[in-house]
């Protein structure tokens, strides 16, 4: 069992985060993913944030406790860590493809801890609770607040774009 540390570490190139059963290494070097969390929505959203933003990403699960709360929580940690060695406090992103949008705003420095997001319409291709443990749970990880507004219009590969605008952001944060 990967144990039930509280806390992210470094290592040569990123983080490594191990929390209740899940294992977390993000990285500042790209390198090949490896994502098997056993949740297919979990695993698409973090392959795309993988590639979209300036971070590798891999997370293992031995599939115990709650794998979204688990991992979202692992990966604010080591996002929290990784932004100790340099990095915006906050950032805000906007992305459309002119037929749905997504915006993301991230806070690591205000009173306000916790995510709040707004999702317009109802996505056809994930449960939106999936997502709302999620980001949640990352909040609470790395100590900050998100928020976010997404209107998935009737575009196909819904988890992808929303993915995506949030890799988007993370690039602004860690791309000095």
């Amino acid at each position: 069992m990967f144990g039930f540390g509280k806390g992210a570490k470094f290592t040569k190139d990123g983080v490594e985060v191990r929390r209740r059963g899940i294992k977390v290494e993000i990285s500042k070097v790209k390198r090949e993913e490896d994502i098997s969390t056993g949740n297919s929505f979990l695993d698409v959203f973090l392959r795309t944030l993988s590639t979209s933003s300036p971070l590798s990403i891999r997370v293992t699960s031995e599939g115990s406790g709650n794998i979204l709360k688990d991992s979202g929580f692992a990966i604010g940690l080591g996002l929290k860590k990784l932004l100790e060695k340099g990095g915006k406090k906050s950032a805000c992103y906007v992305h459309s493809d002119g037929k749905r949008m997504c915006m993301f705003s991230l806070e690591t420095s205000g009173d306000i801890r916790g995510s709040g997001i707004e999702l317009i319409g109802r996505p056809k291709e994930f449960d939106p609770g999936d997502l709302f443990v999620f980001f949640d749970s990352l909040s609470q990880g790395m100590d900050a607040e998100v928020r976010g507004v997404i209107n998935l219009g009737r575009g196909k590969k819904e988890v992808e774009f929303v993915s995506e605008a949030f890799g988007f952001l993370l690039k602004q944060m860690f791309e000095l």
